[in-house]
């Protein structure tokens, strides 16, 4: 599943935090730390080590490991405007090959899906491609 993610809507307070005008702006910690918090909160409910989410300034991101059956999965989520968005690094189709025809990252973002859909913070949950169109995880 190369260059996916998931798109959704959250329902929380925005959280970035700037300063300056003009030229002089700049982002001095990102939008979507309480949402990175609430997502690693629910893989952690659901059996999962997940690291603290850290602000990435540079990406104006927030990321976290998630480790899954022995596998581990950078995961970064962005906060900008509607809809939110959560990319795991690496994913891409010869994976699938690589690792006994599973499709992990796959299999790691649909449960990611379950999760936020059955949360109510979170809605119109979506796997999109790196062109923000929605595809299937047929």
């Amino acid at each position: 599943m190369k260059n996916a993610g998931l798109e959704f809507t959250a329902d929380f307070p925005d959280d970035m935090i700037d300063e300056g005008e003009g030229e002089d702006w700049r982002v001095v910690r990102p939008g979507g730390m309480a949402i990175s918090h609430a997502i690693a909160d629910l893989l952690r409910g659901a059996g999962m080590s997940v690291s603290e989410p850290e602000a990435e300034l540079e990406h104006e991101c927030w990321v976290f490991d998630v480790e899954r059956e022995g596998r581990r999965y950078p995961t970064r989520v962005y906060d900008f405007d509607e809809p939110k968005s959560l990319h795991v690094a690496g994913s891409s189709p010869w994976l699938k090959h690589w690792l006994n025809r599973r499709d992990f990252y796959s299999e790691y973002l649909e449960t990611l899906s379950d999760l936020l859909s059955s949360d109510p913070r979170f809605g119109a949950v979506q796997l999109v491609d790196v062109n923000h169109r929605p595809i299937s995880f047929d």
